[in-house]
């Protein structure tokens, strides 16, 4: 979570924009905290567990998953479904989802600046922040599609 504030932060210093935080759990007083000491309070969105994400990440125009262990990425695969770029780290699977500059943007774990200046290409040019967003889904959608996977188990399985 400091990561997602310290390039939020970052952005906040070049253009508005508004940060919505979802999840719970023992760093979120923390979180909250820093956001308290960057200023960043009332541009920031702390939205606790949620049920459904989708309606959230739909409404969104970029996703920060600056994570320094993932073994998949699914919420990342869940911002794809939705349409919305992915800026994250080359940790863990995360790399098997995001295809960097194709559905979103890679950079080394803790890298928040570049991370950050990402973030603001994809704000300031709505072409290529619509581009990414179709093409994010379009690669979550064949990639990912767990019809196509429960398919091919099934063939696997049959040919025994």
């Amino acid at each position: 979570m400091s990561d997602v504030l310290d390039i939020f932060s970052i952005i906040r210093s070049k253009r508005t924009a508004k940060l919505a935080m979802i999840g719970d759990g023992p760093e979120m007083p923390m979180a909250q905290k820093k956001a308290a000491q960057l200023g960043l309070l009332d541009d920031t969105y702390f939205l606790g567990r949620q049920d459904s994400v989708a309606s959230i990440l739909a409404a969104s125009d970029v996703m920060l998953f600056p994570s320094c262990c993932e073994s998949f990425g699914l919420a990342a695969l869940e911002a794809l479904s939705c349409g919305v770029p992915v800026i994250a780290t080359n940790a863990g699977g995360i790399p098997e989802v995001i295809e960097h500059g194709e559905v979103g943007f890679l950079a080394n774990v803790g890298e928040v600046e570049e991370m950050a200046q990402y973030t603001l290409e994809l704000l300031d040019n709505q072409r290529l922040r619509q581009k990414i967003s179709l093409q994010a889904r379009e690669h979550a959608l064949k990639r990912f599609n767990a019809g196509q996977w429960v398919a091919k188990y099934e063939q696997i399985y049959q040919s025994f």
